[in-house]
């Protein structure tokens, strides 16, 4: 990240920051117990609403509770899981070209990059945030659920403008060149979505971290508690179709971002925790 924008966010350039936001709030009830229990045991800064998904209503109950938490709203043009889908928050005469033949979101993002036009994308997006924001709520960041408009220019280019307009933040290093907006560098740990636990996580975790340089590096985790739900709504993926059990990472991600340990060990070596709430605000204060 520029050195100004360190300033604006008021950290040193020779800062290494962390921000640990655990995506897809809302889509099943065992997300929204596990992203909760992450917040209030654990040490992740934020979460992202999937607000089109079917309990993203239980989560925004939460939230009205819990306004001094971080959150923000995923927007969403896809639904890849096999058996558990969802669709368009727009009038779905208005947006037919997100639509796969069982009328709900395309399965994956080549078809969404394929079929989408850019106007009907435009208004499902904006639908989705106003529907959060029309209900007293102000979001922290906006992300776009499995980057579907990050592989069409016209599409990210549309989302980047959407992101002025309401000015929020959002998982893209390009904010910092395109709006001069302090932003992430990259993202990190996407393998340990993949991992258990007993399969090494904790380890990779400390691993990723040791290689960090001064920045502003995301973790993304997706926390799912264990149970019948989850295991059954995170099976077959149009996404991943190689990865039968995406389940396991969600789980074992709870696991890890409540571990006291873990948390120890960002402590003991300097890394600063923060939130998108503060990338908003700066932005704002601009």
């Amino acid at each position: 990240m520029k050195d100004h924008l360190f300033h604006q966010l008021g950290y040193s350039p020779a800062d290494r920051l962390i921000m640990i936001n655990s995506d897809d709030f809302g889509v099943t009830h065992s997300s929204n117990v596990g992203t909760i229990k992450a917040f209030e045991e654990g040490f992740i800064t934020s979460a992202s609403l999937l607000i089109a998904a079917p309990w993203a209503n239980e989560a925004l109950d939460w939230w009205r509770t819990h306004l001094h938490y971080s959150i923000g709203v995923e927007v969403a043009l896809n639904s890849e899981w096999q058996s558990y889908r969802w669709g368009p928050m727009a009038p779905r005469d208005k947006v037919r070209s997100l639509l796969d033949p069982d009328g709900f979101f395309w399965g994956n993002t080549d078809l969404t990059v394929q079929h989408a036009k850019v106007e009907e994308a435009e208004l499902e997006v904006r639908t989705q945030l106003d529907y959060v924001i029309n209900r007293g709520f102000d979001p922290s960041h906006c992300l776009n659920h499995m980057f579907s408009l990050r592989f069409r220019p016209d599409l990210e280019a549309m989302f980047f403008r959407v992101l002025k307009h309401y000015r929020l933040p959002s998982r893209s290093p390009k904010l910092q060149d395109v709006h001069n907006w302090p932003s992430i560098d990259n993202w990190v740990g996407a393998d340990l979505y993949y991992m258990s636990m007993d399969n090494g996580k904790e380890s990779r975790f400390y691993q990723i971290l040791q290689t960090l340089k001064p920045g502003l590096w995301e973790f993304y985790p997706h926390c799912a508690v264990d149970c019948a739900e989850s295991r059954a709504a995170f099976g077959f993926s149009h996404a991943v179709p190689a990865d039968p059990n995406s389940w396991v990472g969600r789980h074992s991600d709870v696991e890890l971002y409540t571990l006291p340990r873990a948390k120890k060990f960002l402590d003991e070596n300097g890394f600063k925790l923060i939130t998108y709430r503060q990338l908003r605000d700066a932005i704002r204060k601009s």
